[in-house]
């Protein structure tokens, strides 16, 4: 019982302390005192000490009344835990601030001394390095330390540019002039938010390689984490090679590894939707496979020499080889969340077999998942640790494993039958159970999940996982070719589910109440039968189908995606969504539809974009076009391309209207009248026939409120439209809108006093990235918005942007993601919390 509520009160200590927006300066002070893995050790020692206290108190309070023991023993680890996980997490997250790298220090130049920590392998021959700073060098007059010993920096080395470094393992050291920046990214109201993911993993910031040597250092002495980094990266290179150009290259290295940095994120997709994602990284399933072989192989080894069963019963010594083999697997594989439950929980049970009858599954159980906060109290921000965790609790609780087949089936032709009815049993238990998990994480169901998972469960852990190790382990590329073959063959039927339609259920995000009441039904349907009916379970699970909050008749939201340089603005009214432009591309594998539109679309429940418009043809407002019709239909799109263009053929494919801008009239929307604004074509070789001014502009108006996308108009188009209402072709009030979306992301070009006072906004939306290369928004234009007395919001200083246009106020409120999502993690300028 000490177990469980201590467990427990870590959790919702730690969850508290990761909602703070700042944390006390007290920490600052101990972490500078005291190292950090000093903390975690010497509070590791102290957690055993109370526990053993709190058990020991818990049978010796006889002098007390039975009402007041309950509460002692309920209370005691609970309030334990929730100060001890305060003294955990403080002067770890204060060292870690300390680390980062500040914004003043950001693209700056620093020549020093680095060690390669870890190398994961991405695509086209690219590695991503963690580097740790040993010395660096920043300068005698300069007042900000921009790199501190001991902070990790996330490298990436291309082929092109460092092709000399790109086989150097971890353990080697680096001189090199690195070009940092810091932690600082996009974030967006709900979602992923890649800045506590950097602060989880401990990464200080980004940096890129000049001038880079290696410098030999044979002689110095390697930890044996760093020997395994060696051993993976050795492994990591093999595999690479000998699959060279296979498409199933990156699931085998996934697969014996854990790195999926070459799964392309099309195979992603495939495996989210089919529901095996879980099979792609290294599970727990293939760890417990994996120590099960290396048991059952030791112990019949084992009893060949009498004397050493004499020494170590056979079967104990199975067990001890089991938990060895699954440990350094789970090291190989990078020791994520499933492999430290897996190595730990086998432990766990070695040691109840050992004392038997004093431990029981529950404290193996939650005794895990506390080491697991002891060791990171950070894992909470990791999937795997509720997919890991909740998956084996509902088997645990739904009693399945408990029974034998040995006992229970006594031919082989019913321990076949048995083995299967647990299978099946598992299956159905494990979908049923991790269902609110993948509502609240991914915003889908996969409903062909059993289905696929009855097929993939058996075929990788039995023929491809296997033939993956056995070949990396003896070095056999035949074999290893196998394995890859096997994957091929199970890319047969996933492709063959992905193409039956409605194979996964969008589930929108909920409130938090939702989900807790979700878990509640979980449970209570997996009951043993007759205990109590299941249909309050199952309605508790539909309460995952409530529907989202939507605009009133006549009002209608905006949000501004925060897709860093580029244009990615949503519009919706109670009935209808719109979607202007589809920010930038990042990368041939990254682009602004995958990393943010999609998702984005999935949480806010919108199953079919009404309109998807493309303001013009430049890569920062159509560099997500394509991914975004290849991933989702819109019913219309409206743009000024031509019909031969890419992305018009592309609509064309999957049954999208392709409306042309320049000619489309006014229409209403529930009550919101939208407005089409546009110059007519112009040759290219004039100011007006610059793509720029080619941007088509979009009006939304309702009773009281308006909103102008201008798009990337520049001072031509600008005093054009201004010349349409001066001649009399449009009326006075055409431009005018409380809200303007500014021109061209605040370019100097643009804004022009005279556009200005025309649309006489109350305030302005930014859009840029921060600290881009085109230095958006220029500060002749912010001075001529802050002459006018405008509000400000840019994206670059408070991320992504919601307001709600209701037709019964005078004045809209704009949220910010920062202001919302604000935690001690994120970095911000001082100016943020001003625009």
């Amino acid at each position: 019982m000490p177990v469980v509520l201590f467990t427990w009160g870590m959790l919702i200590g730690l969850a508290l302390f990761h909602q703070q927006t700042q944390i006390p300066a007290i920490w600052h002070w101990v972490s500078a005192q005291i190292p950090s893995t000093a903390v975690q050790v010497l509070l590791g020692l102290v957690c055993l000490l109370t526990l053993s206290t709190l058990s020991r108190n818990s049978s010796n309070q006889s002098i007390w009344s039975p009402t007041t023991r309950w509460l002692i023993k309920l209370f005691n680890p609970l309030f334990a835990a929730l100060v001890f996980s305060q003294l955990l997490a403080g002067p770890i997250a204060a060292e870690r601030l300390s680390k980062r790298v500040p914004i003043e220090c950001h693209q700056t130049d620093h020549p020093g001394l680095f060690k390669i920590e870890q190398v994961s392998f991405l695509p086209e021959g690219a590695k991503k390095w963690t580097l740790s700073v040993i010395q660096a060098n920043t300068g005698e007059e300069a007042e900000t330390t921009c790199l501190h010993q001991g902070a990790l920096l996330s490298v990436v080395i291309n082929p092109n540019t460092a092709e000399h470094l790109l086989n150097t393992p971890p353990g080697e050291l680096i001189q090199a002039t690195v070009k940092i920046k810091a932690p600082k990214s996009t974030l967006q109201m709900h979602g992923f938010d890649v800045q506590a993911y950097w602060f989880s993993k401990g990464i200080s910031g980004l940096a890129t390689l000049q001038n880079a040597n290696k410098i030999n250092n044979k002689a110095q002495w390697l930890s044996p984490l760093e020997l395994i980094q060696k051993l993976r990266f050795s492994t990591g290179q093999w595999i690479t090679h000998t699959l060279k150009n296979h498409p199933q290259q990156g699931l085998v290295l996934a697969l014996v590894t854990g790195d999926q940095g070459l799964i392309a994120p099309e195979e992603r997709e495939v495996f989210n939707n089919t529901g095996i994602a879980h099979l792609v990284a290294i599970s727990g399933l293939h760890i417990t496979m994996l120590a099960g072989l290396a048991c059952w192989v030791v112990s019949r080894l084992w009893r060949l020499k009498p004397r050493l069963t004499e020494f170590l019963p056979a079967g104990l010594a199975g067990q001890y080889a089991g938990i060895v083999i699954a440990l350094i697997y789970g090291l190989l594989a990078g020791w994520g969340v499933p492999a430290q439950r897996t190595v730990l929980m086998q432990a766990g049970f070695l040691i109840s077999h050992l004392y038997p009858g004093r431990v029981s599954v529950w404290n193996v159980y939650w005794s895990a998942m506390l080491i697991g906060m002891l060791i990171d109290p950070w894992v909470l921000f990791d999937i795997g640790f509720y997919l890991s965790f909740g998956a084996v609790g509902i088997l645990i609780f739904s009693g399945w494993g408990y029974r034998t087949f040995k006992d229970e089936y006594s031919t082989p032709k019913q321990k076949l039958r048995g083995f299967a009815q647990a299978a099946f049993k598992a299956q159905y238990v494990a979908t049923v159970g991790l269902i609110p998990f993948c509502a609240a994480l991914f915003n889908q169901q996969s409903l062909i999940s059993p289905l696929v998972n009855a097929l993939s469960i058996p075929w990788m852990s039995f023929i491809s996982t296997p033939l993956s190790m056995l070949g990396t382990l003896t070095g056999n590329s035949w074999l290893l070719h196998i394995a890859a073959q096997s994957l091929d063959v199970q890319q047969v039927w996933l492709e063959a589910s992905q193409h039956l339609g409605l194979i996964t259920w969008n589930l929108p995000t909920q409130a938090v109440w939702v989900y807790a009441v979700a878990v509640i039904g979980v449970f209570w349907v997996l009951l043993p039968r007759g205990v109590l009916p299941r249909w309050p379970g199952v309605l508790a699970l539909c309460t995952l189908l409530l529907p989202v909050q939507k605009a009133e008749q006549g009002e209608f939201w905006m949000d501004v995606l925060d897709v860093g340089q580029g244009t990615a603005v949503v519009i919706r009214t109670q009935n209808y969504s719109l979607l202007y432009d589809t920010g930038p591309a990042f990368t041939a594998q990254s682009n602004s539809a995958r990393r943010v539109i999609l998702p984005w679309l999935k949480i806010q429940g919108i199953t079919q974009l009404d309109q998807l418009w493309l303001s013009h043809d430049d890569a920062d407002h159509t560099g997500g076009a394509m991914v975004l019709l290849q991933n989702h239909t819109p019913k219309h799109m409206v743009s000024p391309l031509q019909h031969s263009h890419g992305l018009a053929l592309q609509a064309k494919v999957i049954h999208t209207q392709h409306l042309d801008c320049k000619t489309l009239q006014p229409w209403q929307w529930d009550g919101v009248t939208f407005i089409p604004i546009s110059l007519p074509a112009s040759p290219p070789n004039t100011d007006l026939g610059r793509d720029n001014n080619q941007s088509c502009l979009l009006k939304i108006a309702n009773a009281k409120h308006s909103l102008l996308l201008s798009g990337d108009i520049e001072a031509a188009a600008e005093q054009a439209l201004l010349d349409d209402i001066r001649t009399g072709q449009k009326p006075p009030n055409h431009l005018q809108a409380s809200v303007l979306y500014a021109p061209h992301h605040g370019s100097k070009t643009s804004s022009s006093q005279a556009f200005l006072d025309a649309v006489n906004p109350s305030t302005v939306v930014i859009q840029s990235g921060w600290k881009n290369r085109y230095k958006h928004p220029h500060q002749e234009v912010l001075n001529r918005y802050q002459g006018m007395n405008l509000t400000l919001f840019h994206t670059a200083q408070v991320g992504a942007l919601h307001s709600r246009f209701k037709p019964g106020y005078d004045e809209t409120r704009v949220q910010s993601a920062l202001h919302t999502r604000l935690r001690y993690w994120h970095m911000h300028e001082s100016s943020a919390f001003q625009r």
